[in-house]
This record gives structure tokens, sequence and C-alpha cells, in this order.
């Protein structure tokens, strides 16, 4: 537990005359322990212009890190919160500087200053020196830090990576959980529009419903919560953002929630009552030859792959040439939906080419529509 020196403690001590503020600020160099703090404050009362000028003489003296962070808190608490917001660049052990920021972000609750010096940090400090303060906003459990970091991850930057808002976003997903999903789909809709770092959210949406313990199966409950929070950012960007976001649902093995944003992702090639229109090939081939038998395919919608469904039907496509029996032709789609016939046409074409390519006649069959409800 560390031992915290407040300002209305050192305040207390008796009033130095100014002409004595030189002679404390000298004391840097001598002060241990708990009296680098109570030094550093008497000259915050003397002189506070010479005392931000000093910090990092009183710094230096502090000896571990229970006697940096009352230091801090001293500074911070008397209005000299400048020189604070840096003073990690000067700690080369990045472990060490972890634990200032961890140990002064634990002080939150019982001092208001804090939490407000974190908020100043955002605007205050570049991305580098922002991100050393990582685990000071993890440990800090003053009031209103959690709506303050909502509102700053709210509002994304037009940017794909910002460094000072990744860590906003990581530290209200560490601290929130799963309740930050809320939050995080404002933004990544926000973000969409504007350029930000849309990836990122939507990556963060899923770390916001990760079980903390290390092993642990996400819970029904959570996966669904993520499942209708993504769906609803789905719908309400564009088409190609949908399909990310979508394809991320079929990967996690959320295939109904995937196909449920077929409308939003191909809405310019719905046809009627929701159905998509696609392409099948079956290629037979021996001997030189090659008959493609294509067919338009009407699918309801129902579906994030046609292949496997279709794939039977095409193969009972009645065969034009005389070649050996036993083997099963190749199963082409397009490989999404069309907007129209010409879309079909041009996939065929394409095909064609292809097997043309490899020194064979080829010719084409058109079949009998196939309807998968």
């Amino acid at each position: 537990m560390l031992r915290v020196l407040t300002l209305g403690a050192i305040l207390a001590i008796p009033a130095i005359a100014q002409a004595n503020c030189e002679s404390i600020a000298k004391r840097a160099s001598t002060v241990s322990g708990d009296r680098v703090a109570s030094t550093y404050g008497s000259l915050i009362g003397c002189d506070a212009k010479l005392a931000s000028d000093n910090f990092g003489n009183f710094m230096r003296a502090s000896g571990d890190v229970g006697s940096l962070v009352n230091l801090s808190l001293v500074a911070i608490e008397g209005g000299v919160s400048s020189p604070v917001l840096s003073m990690l660049e000067d700690i080369p052990d990045m472990s060490l500087r972890d634990e200032v920021a961890k140990g002064l972000g634990a002080q939150c609750a019982e001092h208001p200053d804090v939490v407000n010096f974190l908020k100043s940090a955002y605007t205050s400090l570049r991305d580098r020196q922002f991100g050393m303060w990582r685990e000071a906003y993890l440990s800090c459990e003053g009031e209103g830090l959690d709506s303050w970091l909502a509102s700053v991850v709210e509002t994304p930057p037009a940017v794909s990576y910002d460094e000072k808002y990744n860590v906003v976003t990581e530290a209200l997903v560490k601290r929130t959980g799963i309740e930050a999903l809320s939050t995080l789909g404002v933004a990544a809709r926000a973000s969409a529009a504007n350029g930000g770092p849309f990836g990122s959210l939507i990556d963060r949406m899923n770390d916001a419903a990760r079980p903390a313990a290390f092993g642990a199966d996400m819970t029904d409950e959570d996966r669904k919560a993520l499942e209708m929070a993504l769906v609803e950012v789905a719908r309400g960007v564009s088409p190609q953002q949908a399909m990310m976001v979508a394809g991320r649902l079929y990967q996690a093995g959320a295939e109904d929630a995937a196909v449920s944003l077929l409308p939003n992702i191909y809405a310019d090639r719905v046809q009627g009552k929701g159905r998509l229109l696609y392409g099948v090939a079956a290629v037979e081939s021996c001997e030189g030859e090659a008959i493609i038998h294509f067919a338009e395919v009407v699918e309801g919608g129902k579906r994030w792959s046609i292949l496997n469904d279709v794939t039977p039907l095409a193969l009972q496509f009645k065969p034009k040439l005389k070649c050996a029996e036993g083997e099963d032709w190749p199963v082409l789609t397009t490989p999404e939906p069309v907007a129209s016939r010409s879309g079909i046409n041009d996939w065929l074409q394409g095909v064609t080419d292809q097997y043309a390519g490899q020194g064979l006649d080829v010719k084409t069959k058109e079949e009998k529509a196939i309807s998968l409800d």
C-alpha cells in the first residue's frame, strides 16, 4: 500500500518566504523517500513556476515507485501537472514505467484530480507519450473515467490508425467488457463514414465479448450479444464494410448472422422477394473437347455459398460427349450474386476462355434454370 501525501497536508507546513524558494529547489539533491514529495509541495507553495522547472530534479531524487507516485500526485494536486505528463519518457525501464503509471492511476478513487489529469493527457500528449500511460487508465477507478472514455471512443479520428485512440478503446474494453459493445458500435458506424479505424473497432467488439479468463469460452449470451451488435453495425455501413463484418461472422461460425446481411451487401443485386441470382457451370470434357453446361440459379437469400447445394443438381445435367463414366465433372459458380443475366454471361466467358486456354475445343450448353429455396 502506497503512503500518499496530499497537498492539503503539505500546505499545513509553515509558509516559507519567497527568498528561500531557490534553497528549497536545491534540496532535491539531498532529500529522499517521503521527503521528496513533501519538499516538492513546499516548493509549489513557494513558487509554482520554479517547482515546474525543477520537477525533473525531484523526480531523480525519488528512489522507488512509491516516492515517484507521491511526487506526481503532489504535483498534480498542486496544479503543476505539465512536467508529470511527460515524465515517463525519462524512465528507460519499461516495466518500472508501467508500475509508476499503474500506481498513479490507482490514486483516482481518492484523488479526483488524477482523473482530470488522465483526461487532459489525451489532448496534451503525442501518440508515443500517451501510450506510456496505458496502465494508468486500466488501474484508475475514479468517478467519470468510463463515461469519458466512452465519449472519446464514440468520436473516432478520421484516420485508419491512431495510437492514442487505440489506447482509449483498449482501456474501455478491458474496464467494461461486454458493456462496451454499444459504444463501440456507435464508433464503428462513425468510423465507416469518416474513414476512421473501422476494422480495428470491429476487432475491439470481438475483444469486448471475449472472456477475461485465459482459456475460458465465450458464453452463449455474450456470443449472441456480439452477433447482434455486429449485425447492427453492418446494416448501417457500406456494402464493402458490411461484407467485411459478415465475413468475420461467418469465420466465427455465426453463419445465420452472416447470411442475414446478404441483402445489405448485395442491395443492388437483390431480385424480387429477396432472391439472389447466380450462375453455375458443370464442365464435361474428354479427348480434346469440353462442353460447359451452365444455368441460372435463383436462390432465396438463405445461403452464404450455394456451391454445396447446387453441385449435385449440376451433376445431373445430361452428358453430350462420349466420355468414360466414373469421374464427376468440375462444378463452378459465380463467386457472388450477379445483378442480371449479363453478369452470368461475362462470368461464363471467363470460364470458356480458361478451358480454351488448355487447348480444348469448347462449346457451351444452357440448361434449365435451378431454384434453391
